[in-house]
């Protein structure tokens, strides 16, 4: 009202401004009709407005919708407030199923790993003493059962701890060559099956790098028994190494099935397999490229495969940081004292604490074949028994004990005056297994069933 107030007022103006001549009155109507068009420009301005302005309601009208929305948002935030604890009891319900998974799988590859021990050392002492040849073939085929039987249980739980971020690396320097050549020399049993070759071109000079051994020879390891796998008897698997700028090259090349190359971009997905027969003839679970992809990436690579087709063979490549030494005479102070475990094969007493029959038997018979002195024990409290009165140099200590634990046993040897050298050999080999192990006295940690002659060589070594 008030804007149509004062357009009416200067409207009049500018008509009588317009009207009469006298100069006086044309500068005050002058002035009147600049206010007036200042009123109609803010008139104009309030136009949006108007239609809010007609709906404003009373004080009491706007208390009650306040209050509505304060009700509304309180009801808001407590929704909020259930979906946020909701989320919280499904993380805590997630975190529990993860622990129980991880316990489920430690316990199952105890309860897998410990009858392959016993079988592994019955093998090995069979075969020391086997002349028949045909009999040697059978002890042969054991053998690899039992060594494919515990590469699947290790890649399982692999996968299943890589993929958690649950494995630490130890790495250091490390002979690319030699670490090759182990893995082949490790692999060599599915070949041997299959009448098969691997060969290995040095490189034209020494290549250092900085990885955990136990982790590369896995990846080689895996690279060639998958390899060895998907070819046919009697055709060569070709290893090679190369630097190549700041990358280190390794290719495990094979003349076998090759690699559809709508699967390639899935070869290394976890649990995948190209077609397979009823009688799954090939075997395995999937896991091998998988935990391969996974450890090189821990390493800082990249591995890829490359095939031309079904029947054309394929190539792996793994390609890893080059590492430049800071000190060169590393590796010779590294194999000088490698010498020095052929010197250390005097006699020594072990105590071997195992409560499973059938593997302390057989380690027994196998330690004393080596020369060794052997006692035993069949649960904590006898083994703490044992040690006081035997004094054994070495304790050979089984984990899941009764009465006492291993790691307990372990702690109270390590509080003696004089402690033996304590290897753990058990079925739990999770990373955080083997830390618990170590942090309780153990020096050494080996999962079961333990390469007989990798512990033959460690046993030498700390008893020289």
């Amino acid at each position: 009202m008030f804007g149509v107030f004062i357009i009416s007022c200067g409207t009049g103006h500018l008509v009588d401004y317009l009207s009469k001549w006298w100069p006086a009155y044309r500068f005050i109507g002058s002035v009147k009709v600049v206010t007036a068009l200042a009123s109609w420009a803010t008139v104009i301005a309030l136009i949006p407005i108007i239609p809010a302005a007609l709906q404003f309601k009373s004080p009491k009208e706007l208390e009650r919708r306040v209050a509505e929305r304060t009700e509304e948002l309180e009801r808001l935030n407590m929704e909020l407030q259930n979906e946020a604890y909701e989320r919280e009891r499904a993380q805590r319900g997630l975190q529990e199923a993860d622990r129980r998974k991880d316990e489920f799988l430690a316990m199952l590859a105890h309860e897998l790993r410990n009858p392959m021990y016993a079988v592994n050392n019955a093998l090995y002492l069979l075969k020391r003493g086997a002349t028949d040849p045909s009999q040697q073939r059978y002890l042969d085929m054991l053998e690899r059962q039992v060594s494919h039987q515990s590469r699947l249980v290790d890649d399982l739980l692999d996968v299943s701890r890589i993929t958690q971020g649950k494995i630490d690396l130890n790495k250091s320097e490390l002979d690319l060559g030699k670490a090759l050549k182990d893995a082949i020399q490790t692999s060599r049993a599915m070949r041997d099956a299959k009448n098969q070759q691997a060969s290995f071109e040095e490189p034209e000079e020494a290549i250092t790098i900085y990885a955990d051994p136990t982790r590369l020879e896995q990846i080689f390891t895996n690279l060639l028994n998958n390899a060895s796998k998907y070819s046919p008897d009697g055709t060569p698997i070709r290893v090679s190494a190369a630097t190549e700028g700041d990358a280190v090259k390794v290719w495990v090349k094979d003349e076998g099935v090759g690699i559809d190359p709508k699967l390639l971009p899935h070869i290394f997905d976890p649990f995948f397999q190209s077609e397979q027969t009823i009688d799954r003839s090939l075997g395995g679970l999937g896991l091998g490229l998988s935990l391969v992809k996974k450890l090189v990436h821990l390493h800082g690579g990249e591995v890829t495969a490359h095939s031309n087709g079904i029947g054309q063979g394929a190539t792996f490549e793994i390609s890893l940081p080059r590492y430049r030494p800071e000190a060169p005479g590393a590796a010779l102070v590294r194999e000088d004292s490698a010498e020095t475990v052929e010197e250390g094969m005097e006699k020594k007493r072990v105590l071997i604490v195992e409560d499973n029959a059938d593997n302390l038997q057989t380690i027994r018979d196998v330690v004393t074949l080596w020369g060794y002195q052997a006692d035993v024990a069949t649960d904590g409290r006898q083994a703490l028994e044992r040690a006081e009165q035997f004094t054994p140099f070495i304790v050979l200590l089984d984990i899941g004990l009764p009465i006492l634990s291993g790691y307990e046993v372990a702690q109270r040897l390590k509080a003696e005056p004089h402690p033996p050298v304590i290897i753990a050999l058990t079925g739990y080999g999770q990373e955080a297994d083997r830390k618990k192990a170590l942090q309780s006295g153990c020096d050494y940690h080996l999962t079961k069933p333990i390469p007989l002659p990798q512990l033959e060589d460690l046993m030498r070594a700390v008893s020289k």
